[in-house]
Order: structure tokens, then sequence, then C-alpha cells
């Protein structure tokens, strides 16, 4: 939804300055003028758009994840552990916007999540897939596997 947002922000910005839409507002009750009003500062509001850019770059990736599992077709624990990793990977370095105080707890409670829910034979799976056998692999992916 927020994606969609940005999409369409340029669209919206033109909506609330045109002038039929103006004319149209002008003439209606007092609380949807207000909220009109509201709607436009919300628009063209730079802190809004960098916040909801912000939160994009940083949850894309999960939603991902969360698209690939959920959906009728499944997952496989490879394909899983795979974006797992690149979750881990995304949130580990610096996102632009935001706070690297934030960006920390924020990988932090991933890392607590991935912790509770790893097991050895999704490291297992992943070396097994056919999108990722010939990929090679750290010493502490090996060590998962031999356990």
């Amino acid at each position: 939804m927020l994606r969609r947002y940005i999409n369409v922000l340029r669209v919206l910005d033109r909506l609330v300055i045109d002038d039929v839409y103006t004319t149209w507002l002008g003439k209606q009750a007092r609380d949807v003028k207000e909220r009109g009003a509201e709607i436009k500062r919300i628009i063209r509001d730079e802190d809004v758009t960098s916040a909801a850019r912000v939160c994009l770059r940083v949850c894309e990736p999960v939603v991902r994840v969360l698209r690939m599992t959920d959906s009728k077709l499944g997952a496989t624990l490879g394909k899983v552990y795979a974006y797992m990793l690149q979750v881990d990977v995304h949130l580990r370095n610096p996102i632009e916007g935001l706070d690297e105080h934030i960006r920390k707890k924020i990988h932090n409670i991933f890392m607590a999540r991935w912790t509770y829910m790893h097991v050895p034979v999704m490291t297992a799976a992943f070396r097994f897939d056919p999108e990722f056998c010939s990929r090679d692999f750290d010493s502490e992916e090996t060590a998962d596997v031999k356990q």
C-alpha cells in the first residue's frame, strides 16, 4: 500500500491543487473543507513522504519473504533460508534515511526471530536447493549442516 502511495503521489499532488477540485472543495461543508486541507497537507508534506520511503526500504525484503511463504504455492525451506539471508544482509547494513540506532534495534529483533525459528535442516535445504547449490558456503553454514 505504501508503494502504491509513493507511485501515485504526483497524481495526488496534482489533484489537490487542481482548480476543479479546489472549487468543489470550497463549496463543501466546513468539516469536508477541513478534511480536504488535512489531506492536502499530508500529500504535500515531505516528512510524510520521506517516512514512507524509509519504511519501504526497511520492509520490502521482509514483505517479499512473507508473500512467498503466504502464497498458495508455498515455499521450500531452501528458498525461505535464502530470502532470510537477504533480509539479514539488508538489515545489517545502513539504510538511507533510517537512524542507525533504530536500524540496529530492528536487526536485533529480526535476529532474535531468526534464531528462534532456524533449524539446521533449513541450511541443508538451502545448500541442496538447485538454485543455490553451486554457491560457495561459509564455514558457519558448513558447520550448521554437519550438526
